[in-house]
């Protein structure tokens, strides 16, 4: 059972550097000429060590549990059309379900806090744990379990402190749904287009490529075509930031895909805004779609629908994330459970219009 999350405190910070209280809250509070330089070192020291937040922390300070749950993830947009919109709003209702059955508030951190690499949010005493995503490098995760706050990460799995929960999507599963889908309609030069591995996100670091999940996909993927016998060509290409090429960029990839000798027939996308932004791409090349070139996307997101043609995409099971997730990191509050790494399977392909039998006469066509 995991020890309850103690917040560090003003006394605790005193101890460590062995002075008195007042001189750690002048300190803290910007007066550090009340005190000798040696001495102020001592407290920053301690301060570093103990992980304490002062932002907030007098205001938490000897307080019990707090009830309240912090979730480190993007709201969904009022957007529909926008790509993330389902994909968020599904996450969310799986977290609200489960805090409403227990009674738990719930605390989210902006945008500015999510792509920090601080954790003094986090560990100020006003949450008792946290969800929170991979949008980060593994430092923090190590910052987290340090200081002994029960966290779950929601989107990645590797190279977690043991400490730290996770809950995700099997991604090998991903590519295993949308190549079936391809093979079975006669596909067999199927590209891949997803992120670099090994990037950083957004004020992170690099991280790690069995902790990413594009590069899961990838070699999942990459399995699935080995599994084939030699029948699928490693057709692989990486968009080269984590940002999304701007169209221009999009279209030089798309005539980099079309003008391969033998060139693929499909393409399986890392996710859904990749796979449209693709599709534009080929139309401006002159391709007709999904005749000339199939497309499928993974998230299964709300404009996969609306778009021209709509995009066969792979769901990946988010409510079920944002449910186990919070049911793991409730269970680690209450002692009743503890910090496990949990896959949940993908098991859902959603087929629309972006995807047909290659066209006679293909290269690929009858092989």
């Amino acid at each position: 059972m995991q020890a309850p999350y103690k917040k560090s405190t003003v006394t605790d910070v005193a101890a460590r550097a062995g002075v008195s209280q007042s001189a750690v809250s002048h300190y803290i509070n910007g007066r550090v000429n009340v005190c000798s330089a040696e001495t102020a070192e001592r407290i920053k020291q301690a301060i570093e060590e103990l992980h304490f937040a002062p932002s907030r922390a007098l205001r938490y300070q000897g307080r019990q549990a707090t009830n309240t749950i912090g979730v480190s993830v993007s709201l969904p947009s009022e957007d529909e059309t926008d790509s993330p919109y389902s994909y968020l709003h599904r996450f969310w209702s799986g977290v609200s379900k489960v805090v409403d059955q227990q009674s738990y508030r719930i605390m989210h951190f902006p945008r500015s806090m999510r792509n920090s690499e601080s954790c003094n949010p986090f560990l100020d005493g006003s949450i008792d744990g946290l969800l929170i995503s991979a949008s980060s490098s593994i430092k923090r995760f190590e910052v987290l379990a340090d200081a002994g706050l029960p966290t779950v990460c929601v989107s990645r799995s590797a190279d977690l402190p043991a400490s730290c929960g996770c809950v995700v999507a099997r991604e090998e599963d991903t590519a295993e749904l949308a190549m079936t889908h391809l093979r079975e309609l006669g596909h067999r030069r199927i590209a891949y287009l997803g992120s670099e591995p090994g990037l950083a996100q957004p004020g992170g670091q690099p991280i790690s490529p069995t902790g990413d999940p594009a590069m899961r996909r990838y070699n999942g993927w990459r399995s699935w075509a080995e599994k084939c016998g030699g029948e699928i060509d490693d057709l692989a290409m990486f968009v080269k930031t984590r940002c999304y090429p701007s169209p221009e960029e999009m279209i030089v990839l798309a005539k980099r895909l079309i003008h391969i000798p033998d060139a693929p027939t499909a393409v399986l996308c890392y996710n859904d805004r990749l796979a449209m932004l693709l599709m534009q791409a080929f139309k401006q090349c002159g391709l007709t779609l999904p005749e000339e070139m199939s497309v499928v996307g993974v998230d299964n997101e709300g404009a996969c629908g609306l778009f021209n043609p709509p995009l066969t995409s792979v769901e990946v099971p988010v409510t079920e994330i944002g449910q186990r997730a919070t049911e793991m990191l409730i269970g680690m509050l209450r002692g009743t459970g503890s910090a496990q790494h949990v896959e949940i399977p993908v098991t859902q392909l959603v087929v629309r219009s972006s995807t047909c039998p290659p066209r006679k006469g293909t290269p690929a066509e009858g092989q």
